[in-house]
């Protein structure tokens, strides 16, 4: 029986090791909160950088874009009146 022994404590060790880290990881992954959606896509654009193949799309795409139009009380009531 004194073989049994050591092994199980270094299994219950092992088990009380896993079961710290994932209490850990949990706390930290919980420790965010955002008052809206984007301060949540704000912070994980700042933590995640996009590949290049996907950053050069859109880039592309977003160059073939017409301008935004400004809306008619926006052009009504600008100070400068010739700005489209």
């Amino acid at each position: 029986m004194s073989d049994m022994e050591p092994q199980s404590s270094k299994f219950r060790l092992q088990e009380q090791r896993q079961a710290a880290a994932q209490q850990q990881s949990g706390q930290q992954q919980a420790g965010l909160e955002f008052a809206t959606a984007e301060e949540l896509l704000r912070h994980d654009a700042a933590q995640v950088t996009p590949p290049p193949t996907l950053r050069q799309r859109l880039h592309l795409t977003l160059r073939g874009q017409k301008p935004v139009k400004r809306r008619w009380w926006h052009r009504l009531f600008a100070r400068n009146p010739t700005e489209p």
